[in-house]
């Protein structure tokens, strides 16, 4: 996927949604990113099943690797976070 690709699919996802999937990306279970985020473990799971549809992908691996790549577009080689 192309860097840009990647970044434009992040601008799709609403900032909560952003912000379940970057504890995703560091490899987050559910009930952590909703303890950290002050979420239910179902509204997790909800913004994640809404990510899946917009990126079209339907694993978390998957959905990390998005955002890895979109982060490599903005010049980082870190965790988007």
């Amino acid at each position: 996927m192309r860097k840009n690709a990647a970044r434009d699919r992040l601008a799709l996802l609403s900032p909560r949604e952003l912000d379940v999937l970057r504890q995703v990306a560091l490899g987050r279970t559910n009930p952590d990113v909703a303890k950290d985020l002050s979420l239910s473990v179902h509204t997790v799971k909800d913004h994640l099943r809404n990510i899946s549809r917009k990126f079209s992908e339907s694993t978390r691996v998957g959905m990390a690797r998005i955002a890895w790549e979109a982060d490599q577009a903005f010049g980082r080689d870190r965790p988007p976070v």
